[in-house]
Parts: C-alpha cells; sequence; structure tokens
C-alpha cells in the first residue's frame, strides 16, 4: 500500500514538471526577445545623441569658417543660440583649440587679446614640439579652468588630437578626467579638425587640406549617459566602459549605484565604435522588468498540479492510517502525559527563580537549582534545613517594590526577596507547602543607584541654571523643576500659580509665534525636536532671553501627543556677546570698505576674500571681478609673484615677524603698470586649517614718478652747477697767481671778492646736493621751487 502512494505521487509530480518547465522556458524566450528590442533602442539613443553632439561641432566649424576674425563675444552669441543645456545635454561647452609650434605662444597669446580675450593663459608648460591650446570655450563660466590649457600634456588627448588631425575624421579621447570638472568622473573630448577651405558637407583630404585647428566638446560620461531613454532605470540598469571588454578599470557609467546590487536575470553585452574607440555597453534587467514577465500560468499549473496530486495521495493514505489510528493514539497520550511531567520539572528546576517545598514542619524537602545557588548550598546541605533560617518575612514592607521578605545566604550575605506561598496536600494526606522566591537583590540596588543618580543629574541641572518642564498636553498643565522657577524669577515654594499659564504670559508678542509654531510642528511630528529663542518679561523695563528644547516622550496609539519634556535656560549674556560681536564685524567691515588706502583680504592660493572701493579703483577691477576671476597673483609678474612668495613663507617660518613690507608693481586691468606699498601679515583659520592673509596696499606710483624727478634734478645741478662754478674759480685763482704786481689795489681787492664768494657758493652747492639725497623728496622740491 505504501508502495503504492509513492509510486503515484511520483507519477504525479514528473507530469507536473515538465508541464512547468516547458511554460517557463518559453516565458524566458519572450522575455529575452523583448530585452533585445529594448536595449537595441538605447544603444540607438546613444549613437544619436553622440551624432548630435557632432553635428553642433559641424555647426561651430563651419560658424568660424565664415569669417577669419571671430571675437569672443560674437562666438559666445552662436554657442548661446545653440541652447546647449536644452538641446545638447550632457556636454560641458564647445571650444576651439589652436595648433602652435614651440615658441609661438606668445603671437597666439596677443591674437587672442585682440580678439576679446584677453586673459589667456597657457598651462601647463610641456616641451612638446607641437601644442595644441584651448583658446575658446563658451559658455565660460563653468570652464574657466580649461581656457589655455594645452591638451598634449597628456598623452590620450595628444594621440586622439594627432589621430583627428592625420585622418580627417572625428576622434574621442580615452577616459580621462576633466581639468574644470572636479566631481572625480570619467570625461571625454570630442574633436572634429578643422581645415581651411572645410567643407562640412564631404570629407577632408589631409594631404591636401591644409589643418586649421579643433573644434571640440568636453563632456563627461555621466552626464551623456543620463537619462537616454525613459526605460533606464525601470526596465534596465546598465554600465558603459571604454574598451571592448567590461574592464571596471574602465568604468564610464553605472546607473547602479549600489555595486553590490544582485545581477538582473536578462542581460546583453554590445562593443560597437564610437568615433574611434571601441565602448562596450553591458544591460541588465530591473526586478519590474522582470516581475512584468513572471510566469503565472506556469507557477499556478505547479502549485495546482501539486495540491492535486497531494489531496490524490492523501485519499490513498488515508486508508492507511485509519487502520492505525486506535495504536497511535494510545501512544499520543502517553506521550502528553511523559510531557506533561518534564514540564513540571523544568519549571521547578529552572535557574530563574527559586522554588522550595517544605513539609509541615516547614523543613526543606526539596530545593531547585536557582534556590541551591541563591543561597550557597548544595544539594545534601539543603535539604533538611528549616526554612525560616533561611527567610523571614520583612518587617518594612514596601509596596510599590515588592520586597516583602529578608533572607541570609550561607556566606552571610543579606538578600532583598519576594516570597510567595502555596500549600497542597499529598495523594497520601500529608501536607506540603511551596514557596517561590524571587530575588530583588539587584533590581533594589538599581533602583537605588537610579534614584543617586537622578539626585545628581538634578543637582548638575541647578549647578548649570537649566529648567526642566513637564507638560501634559491634554491638561495644559505642567510641572518644572526648583530651577526653572529661579531662572523665571518665581518663589519655588508657591502653589497658587499655573506654570504654564505664567510662561505663556511673559513671552515677548513677537516672539511668541514662533515658540507656539516650534512646538506644534513638533507636537504634530513634523520635527523630532522644539528649540526655540525668546524674550520673557520680568519688569517693565526688563527683558531677557531663554532657550529651550522639548520633546515629546508620549503617544497613544493614534499618534496624539501626550506628553513634552524640555528644558530651558537663560541665555541673556550669550545673547548680549553675540550682539556685540556682530556690531564690532559690522564696524571693522564699514572701517575696510571706508579706508583712503587699498585692503584686501585673500586666502592662500590668493583668491580675493574680501575687497574695499580704494583697491578696485587702484587695480580699475570692479568689486565681483575681484571676488570672481581675478587672483593677486594675476595682477603682477611672474618675478614680482616668486618674490611676494619666496619673502612672505621666509616670515612665516621663521615666526620673527608676521608684518611683510615690500614695493611691488601691479598690472592693472588697462594693461598699466602701478607701484604699490605692501603691508601683509597673515592669521590661521583652525576652523578651515589654512592661513588668510591681510594686505593694506598704498598706491606710490606718483612718489616713484617724484623720486625719478629727484634724481633728475641732482644730476642736473651737478652738471650745471659744479662746472662753470670750477671753471671760475681756476680762472680767478691763475689772474691773482700771475698777475698781482700790475693790478690795481681796487681791482685785486674786488678778484679776492669774487674768489672767495666763488668758494662760498661751491661749498653751497655742494651742501645742496648731500642734503638732497638725504632729505624727503617733497622737502627737496620745496627747496628747487623756492630756488
Amino acid at each position: 500500500m505504501r508502495k503504492l502512494e509513492i509510486l503515484l505521487g511520483c507519477v504525479c509530480i514528473l507530469v507536473i514538471l515538465g508541464l512547468f518547465a516547458n511554460s517557463v522556458r518559453t516565458n524566458a524566450m519572450v522575455a529575452n526577445a523583448e530585452f533585445r528590442r529594448l536595449t537595441d533602442d538605447s544603444l540607438e539613443s546613444l549613437q544619436i545623441r553622440m551624432d548630435t553632439y557632432l553635428s553642433s561641432l559641424n555647426a561651430t566649424a563651419a560658424f568660424l569658417g565664415a569669417s577669419d576674425e571671430v571675437t569672443r563675444d560674437e562666438f559666445d552669441g552662436f554657442v548661446a543660440q545653440l541652447e546647449i543645456e536644452k538641446y545638447l545635454p550632457g556636454i560641458n561647452g564647445i571650444g576651439y583649440i589652436t595648433p602652435v609650434k614651440a615658441g609661438q605662444e606668445q603671437e597666439l597669446i596677443d591674437e587672442m587679446a585682440a580678439l576679446g580675450e584677453p586673459d589667456l593663459d597657457i598651462h601647463p608648460l610641456t616641451d612638446n614640439a607641437q601644442k595644441y591650446i584651448i583658446n575658446r570655450i563658451s559658455p565660460i563660466g563653468p570652464n574657466v579652468e580649461a581656457l589655455g590649457l594645452d591638451i598634449s600634456f597628456e598623452e590620450g588627448r595628444r594621440n586622439s588630437a594627432n589621430a583627428a588631425r592625420d585622418t580627417g575624421l572625428p576622434q574621442l579621447t580615452p577616459r580621462i578626467l576633466l581639468v574644470q570638472e572636479h566631481s572625480s568622473q570619467p570625461g571625454f573630448l570630442l574633436l572634429r579638425p578643422v581645415y581651411f577651405n572645410d567643407d562640412p558637407t564631404s570629407r577632408p583630404d589631409p594631404a591636401t587640406s591644409p589643418f586649421k585647428g579643433f573644434v571640440y566638446a568636453p563632456f563627461v560620461g555621466r552626464n551623456l549617459l543620463t537619462n537616454l531613454t525613459a526605460n533606464q532605470g525601470v526596465v534596465y540598469q546598465f554600465s558603459v566602459f571604454d574598451g571592448p571588454t567590461a574592464d571596471m578599470d574602465q568604468l564610464i557609467y553605472a546607473s547602479e549605484s549600489d555595486s553590490e546590487a544582485p545581477s538582473g536575470r536578462y542581460s546583453s553585452t554590445y562593443t560597437f565604435e564610437n568615433y574611434g574607440r571601441q565602448w562596450t555597453v553591458l544591460y541588465e534587467s530591473t526586478t519590474p522588468f522582470e516581475a512584468s514577465f513572471r510566469n503565472t500560468m506556469a507557477w499556478t499549473l505547479l502549485i495546482g498540479g501539486l495540491i492535486l496530486s497531494g489531496m490524490l495521495v492523501f485519499s490513498v493514505r488515508s486508508l492507511r492510517i485509519r487502520g492505525d489510528a486506535t495504536h497511535e493514539l494510545a501512544q499520543v497520550r502517553e506521550r502528553q502525559i511523559n510531557a506533561r511531567e518534564e514540564e513540571n520539572r523544568a519549571v521547578v528546576e529552572n535557574a530563574v527563580t527559586a522554588v522550595f517545598i517544605l513539609d509541615g514542619q516547614r523543613k526543606i524537602l526539596f530545593a531547585n537549582q536557582a534556590a541551591q545557588e541563591g543561597f550557597g548550598y548544595s544539594p545534601q546541605q539543603i535539604k533538611g534545613l528549616l526554612f525560616d533560617d533561611l527567610v523571614s518575612a520583612s518587617d518594612d514592607q514596601e509596596e510599590t517594590s515588592g520586597v516583602n521578605a529578608r533572607g541570609t545566604t550561607r556566606d552571610g550575605a543579606e538578600l532583598v526577596l519576594d516570597l510567595h506561598y502555596n500549600e497542597w496536600t499529598t495523594f497520601e494526606g500529608a501536607p506540603r507547602l511551596t514557596a517561590i522566591v524571587r530575588d530583588l537583590t539587584r533590581e533594589t540596588e538599581a533602583r537605588e543607584e537610579i534614584r543617586i543618580t537622578k539626585i545628581r543629574y538634578d543637582q548638575a541641572l541647578q549647578g548649570a541654571g537649566i529648567g526642566v518642564f513637564d507638560v501634559n498636553l491634554e491638561t495644559g498643565h505642567s510641572n518644572v523643576t526648583d530651577t526653572w522657577c529661579e531662572i523665571m524669577g518665581i518663589d519655588s515654594d508657591r502653589n497658587d500659580f499655573d506654570s504654564q499659564d505664567n510662561f505663556m504670559s511673559r513671552v515677548h508678542p513677537d516672539d511668541l509665534p514662533a515658540l507656539t509654531a516650534n512646538d506644534t510642528a513638533c507636537i504634530e511630528g513634523r520635527t523630532a525636536r522644539s528649540i526655540s529663542e525668546y524674550r520673557i518679561k520680568f519688569s517693565d523695563t526688563e527683558w531677557r532671553w531663554m532657550r529651550s528644547e522639548a520633546v515629546v516622550v508620549n503617544r497613544n496609539k493614534e499618534g496624539k501627543a501626550l506628553r513634552m519634556i524640555g528644558t530651558q535656560a537663560d541665555i541673556t549674556e550669550l545673547h548680549n556677546s553675540q550682539h556685540a560681536l556682530e556690531a564690532s564685524e559690522k564696524r571693522f567691515r564699514q572701517v575696510l570698505s571706508a579706508a583712503p588706502i587699498g585692503m584686501v583680504l585673500m586666502d592662500n592660493n590668493g583668491h580675493f576674500l574680501g575687497v574695499n572701493n580704494a583697491f578696485c579703483k587702484l587695480t580699475g577691477y570692479s568689486e565681483d571681478e575681484l571676488l570672481t576671476t581675478v587672483r593677486m597673483p594675476d595682477m603682477m609678474s611672474k618675478d614680482e609673484r616668486k618674490k611676494l612668495y619666496s619673502e612672505i613663507s621666509n616670515l612665516m617660518n621663521s615666526d620673527d615677524n608676521h608684518v611683510y613690507t615690500a614695493e611691488h608693481r601691479i598690472v592693472t586691468r588697462n594693461n598699466s603698470e602701478r607701484w604699490g606699498l605692501f603691508h601683509i601679515t597673515w592669521a590661521y583659520d583652525k576652523n578651515k586649517d589654512e592661513h588668510y592673509f591681510i594686505s593694506q596696499i598704498i598706491d606710490i606710483t606718483d612718489q616713484k614718478k617724484i623720486e625719478q624727478i629727484k634724481n633728475e634734478f641732482v644730476s642736473t645741478v651737478s652738471h650745471e652747477l659744479r662746472t662753470p662754478l670750477t671753471s671760475i674759480k681756476g680762472a680767478l685763482g691763475l689772474v691773482l697767481a700771475t698777475g698781482t704786481d700790475q693790478l690795481e689795489d681796487a681791482k685785486k681787492r674786488l678778484i679776492d671778492i669774487a674768489l672767495s664768494n666763488t668758494e662760498r657758493l661751491t661749498t653751497i652747492v655742494n651742501d645742496i646736493l648731500d642734503l638732497e639725497k638725504s632729505l624727503p623728496v617733497r622737502w627737496i622740491l620745496s627747496f628747487r621751487i623756492s630756488i
């Protein structure tokens, strides 16, 4: 009979499994075909998007080829008309790359300056004979770091540019990091070569057409591949790799951010040529797609068939079981009795609660393991002892804690107990008593520790000046601590006032709406905490600032708040200090702005953090330009920057002086030079872990010019006065030396007077020249004017 059951069940199961397998296989084929169609659409969308990028580059090449000179504003206007963000999603901008031979960089800089691009800074410096320099990029804002970049500095960019130039075909660079992209996401450059007399409708011949440059588009793989189709992320997840294989080191984009997410049931892999680069795309199905092809019919067939087979086998089996029912029933009854006995034994022998069985004289007949361990006796030692010698009723019963007895262990340790009795009689009529003893010693100690901790906590709050309030949101009444009353200026012994009404009536009317809104948001569950700052009235002339934080600690089943607990502290002094600090900072900024000399605040890299009007007037730049696009090093020559960096670094390392003073030339917005006297000091910002620099810059251009005039004056006086005086003095001396006998006394006296005055005048001229070298310029000019 049993063999028939097994054979019948096996045959039914085999038939059902065969039908199930066929249905599953058919469903999988349909799902695979649909998945392949959807992924083909996605790949086609990717190729269409890349073709759209190339079309925009073709249009740009045609625009540039239509005129010999295209200014920056004209180029920006053309790119703006393309509406990149709307029609070309994914690319960062459109630019132009000019090939430059080594040593011809300055010619390109001058040419671009004439076309409205004065800030072209070629970087990085390379030794390559052929350089490819980005001299146009639009929009300039997010791509400013790419302007002036020599893409030949990196092998992948350089090889792709050479390939596009030599073949005349658009070329995609390998996986790179864009200099203007700070997210570390892989990106690419799409290079479209441009030739003189370029015809966008046909492929140029590099052998006969002179090469002019590249129109290019930088883009990030993530931006290119996001939202290609509506099915992306819904029907499938996909990953794109740069190369012929799915190498994770060459990953461009993965639509599934969780790298440990389970793989899809259906997948497709494509490798295609993408403007000179092979890309590999791996598609995997999503759970919603797989759910749409869940084979419900197959599972229904399987489950239904198994149920029918089970019912058939069950019917056959019932005929066999019925004959054994009586014997089985007897065995079940026997097992139940044995289980009941084991259950009772397990309850008595458990190691959690002590159980004693006593006779009529209250002697211990039995003690379970918990009783033996709790009182420190072995089974032989504890048997026969008087129970009253171990446990005694407590005189000071604590109803709330459940303590009603005391006990003593074998070692003399005191126990705090909860004692209960149960009287019963054996089948022989002997009285018995079951004593259940629960050890509350640790619980009592913990309760006492909590009480002491609460006292310390209250004392700590009181010492910190923090009051605590407990609001019953159903009744509107609140309980407050003594510290809260002290903060509010209320006698804590008073019992005739409602603390909640007192509090609400004293809140400043301007602060009450915000306080009420914060409490309401917390009560309704929209915020976790209610944090507010407000003023409390203490007299007609005194308002004090308070800060409170409250949380809801109890809600009913429907989520309604029942109880709110919070703290309150007096922050008047802190609030006043904050106001004083804000006022001080405002005064400092006013002084900085109104200072008659240039004052700036800079970071480690020379970026301006703040400038005043005097510095803007000195440099010719607006405040917005200085704070966004211009750095201090940009307004100084290379030698001036090197000297400034070197001197300040030495001073910072020596710690001997915190003020750097020197004269430097500044290149203004109109490329003219002005002299500035720099006074630079610095401070360390611990929050940002960097230094910031404060500089006073005095315009001394006019003083430099006056100094030059002074030098010219000294040279003129030295030549125009000293030489004639020396000649006169020599001539008079010669006359006196050779013809004194022939001169009359009156004439001789006149010659002596002239010679004496000549020597005096020579001495005066020498003194004037010495004085000019030591006196300030303005004194010398005044003296010169008086002469």
